[in-house]
């Protein structure tokens, strides 16, 4: 799992390098994927990355609202 600070500023070409360091160490390949769970800046960067690491590789974004009802599930489970 690839995870960085929250915000707009996080948008940026430092963050997008260290996720490309974190796919390589993976050995991620062009017939692996990226999955971004939530949307907004998560979204934009895992989009981003996904479109240019290797010339493109699968990517799937779970929106904000399911993500949300997992966490409800969970707090009343």
């Amino acid at each position: 799992v690839f995870d960085f600070l929250e915000g707009e500023e996080r948008k940026n070409l430092t963050t997008v390098q260290k996720a490309y360091e974190f796919l390589v160490k993976q050995d991620l390949t062009r017939s692996d994927g990226i999955v971004a769970l939530g949307g907004g800046v998560v979204g934009d960067l895992a989009g981003f990355v996904a479109s240019t690491y290797m010339r493109g590789i699968p990517f799937v974004q779970i929106p904000p609202s399911l993500t949300r009802l997992n966490s409800i599930i969970r707090k009343h489970s």
